[in-house]
């Protein structure tokens, strides 16, 4: 009886801990991969990583573990983020280190700033990872995150 009890328990522990999605899946995996080869293959216009093979192979891997969000953002937002990147090229190539209105960056980023940090473009803010809120002090973060973010989208307008 005693051991029918406790394998019950465990048997409902596991099932509890598993619903919670405790589990490690990656998430955007091929998100991931298209939006770091296209800046690996803009990289260059900005004078940077000239090897751009090896970049794609590192971050081919690096991609396993998945984006930094809640949820996938879907093939239309990844080829809009990408399309913003190939817009930043597009500015960089005329002067690096001007800021482009026209690609809906941060107040302030460069057209090449764009390229190494998609997140500073408005198609690209999605890539901002999700913090998890918990009590007064991470409300007060939360609240500070937002205040950026709506800084970043006032950029686009």
């Amino acid at each position: 009886m005693r051991l029918t009890v406790s394998l019950a328990l465990a048997l409902l522990l596991a099932t509890v801990v598993g619903a919670l999605g405790c589990g490690t899946e990656p998430v955007g995996v091929e998100s991931c991969r298209t939006i770091e080869e296209k800046r690996c293959e803009l990289a260059p216009t900005c004078g940077t990583s000239p090897d751009v093979a090896a970049c794609k192979r590192f971050y081919r891997d690096q991609c396993l573990h998945g984006l930094a969000v809640e949820a996938d953002p879907g093939k239309p937002a990844v080829d809009k983020c990408t399309a913003a990147l190939d817009a930043a090229a597009t500015c960089a190539k005329r002067d690096p280190g001007a800021p482009c209105a026209s690609v809906g960056a941060a107040p302030g980023a460069t057209s090449c700033d764009a390229i190494l940090k998609p997140e500073l473009l408005t198609e690209c803010a999605w890539l901002v990872p999700v913090v998890p809120v918990t009590g007064a002090a991470g409300a007060a973060g939360a609240a500070g995150a937002a205040s950026t973010a709506g800084s970043a989208g006032a950029g686009g307008s």
